[in-house]
């Protein structure tokens, strides 16, 4: 259910024969047991009631004081490099997998 990613990367890989030995999974997506393990889930349940009060308590100031507020118990960081289609046009311009910041194009005249 959640490898949807991993396949449609697989599947864009054999259609074109491209070559990404350099490419690492990780390093681009989130693994779905670092989310559904036995400790989040406790964890989760124990931040519920945190996170709803202060959820309430944002919305309230924040219609209150017409200023939006943010949330602080939302962790925002995401240590995961970014891969868009963009990414994959451009691997599969230059045969090899290619981060659209780490390569370059030229187009012929």
């Amino acid at each position: 259910m959640g490898d949807d990613n991993y396949f449609l990367l697989i599947e864009f890989i054999e259609k074109y024969n491209l070559n990404f030995d350099k490419f690492e999974y990780d390093k681009h997506f989130e693994s779905e047991g670092d989310f559904i393990g036995f400790k989040n889930l406790v964890l989760g349940l124990l931040k519920l009631p945190v996170l709803i009060i202060n959820s309430l308590i944002i919305k309230y100031f924040s219609i209150t004081l017409y200023i939006r507020i943010d949330n602080f118990f939302f962790d925002r960081t995401n240590e995961k490099k970014d891969l868009t289609f963009g990414d994959l046009i451009l691997s599969k311009l230059k045969w090899e997998f290619c981060l659209r910041d780490e390569c370059r194009v030229q187009l012929a005249k």
